[in-house]
């Protein structure tokens, strides 16, 4: 792995997106190189920055009636969650 594919990879990696071996590349190549922990780093810092300037505004009112008439009018047990 290269200072390349860790650049066009670190986005995946900071999201926790990648799996098994391809991550255990990104990760051991970030440990042994200086300019890709800084990358990492400041991909981090991008994402944390974006994330907390984000507006979470709230669903318009006739949005929010309608899920929860639809939700009230579907058969029990349709929506549950599996956990």
């Amino acid at each position: 792995m290269n200072c390349h594919e860790i650049r066009s990879m670190a986005d995946a990696y900071v999201d926790r997106e990648l799996k098994g071996l391809e991550h255990g590349r990104v990760e051991n190549h970030v440990r042994q190189c200086p300019a890709c922990q800084q990358w990492v780093r400041m991909v981090q810092r991008t994402r944390d920055t974006v994330r907390t300037k984000l507006d979470r505004g709230r669903a318009p009112d006739r949005l929010t009636e309608r899920i929860r008439a639809t939700l009230n009018d579907a058969p029990r047990g349709t929506f549950e969650t599996k956990g």
